[in-house]
């Protein structure tokens, strides 16, 4: 039933009300929320599968537990390696305003509580309340961009989709900057110039603002990659450039915010000219 409403497969009214009934819930779902498990991929790194498992489930029993202390009718799935799904049955209440806030308060007593058992944090995405059970999913997408934003936010936060704005046309948003000159200076081994050129480039690339991680991702790879290309010209041996390159391309996968991914970047280029030196 959890999968069904958050992907949307059922569209028949009575056949939701009938089968929340069978699993014992007295009322319908009707707002998401979206669990992002903080530094997940960082803890369970050249970890086993078991080890993985057990801390997604430790963190749904604790928010479990939590939920069922201060019964609260919820289905609690997983949809994503590092991302758990919390389907409340939200009481009534007399606008969005007041479910808006006591969903937040119920998220920050969870992130609490979750913390508390486990030692773990947690970012909490929220989507909207839908009287209609048959919009859910349009919830859980909700919930599932309010937590991408902790991209710019921060961990262990608490992000309300009304709280935010929405991430601006992708093909609007690539990186207007040109890398040919930064990328002739590694190659001829401008260290004075690089840094010049670097401090322009991090001003441009890391002020930005409600893009897309994943399309923000792209661009720092992009941008890596010229500068290992340029680095190969520069007379850096290949096989060391793409050593750091594949590294530090599976490093970016595991960051979750913008200041780790500016750290990381300086360190990536840092090497890159080392290499050349």
């Amino acid at each position: 039933l959890a999968y069904d409403l958050v992907f949307g497969s059922v569209k028949n009214a009575k056949e939701i009300w009938d089968r929340c009934r069978l699993i014992g819930l007295s009322v319908v779902p009707n707002t998401a929320m979206v669990v992002h498990l903080d530094d997940f991929y960082k803890n369970v790194e050249n970890k086993s599968k078991q080890w993985e498992q057990s801390i997604r489930q430790e963190v749904i029993e604790s928010v479990q537990s939590y939920l069922k202390e201060t019964v609260q009718e919820t289905l609690v799935i997983i949809t994503n390696t590092d991302k758990i799904a919390v389907l409340l049955a939200t009481r009534l209440k007399n606008n969005q305003v007041e479910y808006k806030i006591t969903a937040k308060e119920l998220a920050v007593e969870i992130q609490e509580y979750v913390h508390k058992n486990t030692g773990y944090t947690i970012t909490i995405g929220i989507g909207n309340y839908y009287e209609d059970a048959r919009n859910l999913h349009v919830s859980y997408q909700e919930a599932f961009h309010a937590q991408e934003n902790k991209f710019f936010i921060g961990k262990n936060t608490v992000i309300h989709i009304g709280d935010i704005e929405p991430f601006r046309n992708e093909a609007k948003v690539i990186l207007n900057y040109d890398i040919l000159p930064l990328a002739n200076k590694v190659t001829v081994g401008d260290f004075v110039g690089v840094k010049t050129e670097l401090i322009s480039l991090e001003n441009m690339l890391f002020s930005q603002r409600n893009i897309n991680p994943q399309v923000f991702n792209l661009q720092i790879i992009d941008i890596l990659t010229s500068i290992a290309r340029a680095a190969i010209h520069g007379g850096a041996k290949p096989k060391d450039v793409f050593y750091i390159h594949h590294q530090y391309s599976l490093e970016l996968k595991s960051l979750e915010t913008i200041q780790e991914i500016k750290q990381w970047f300086g360190e990536a280029i840092e090497n890159m000219l080392e290499q050349v030196l």
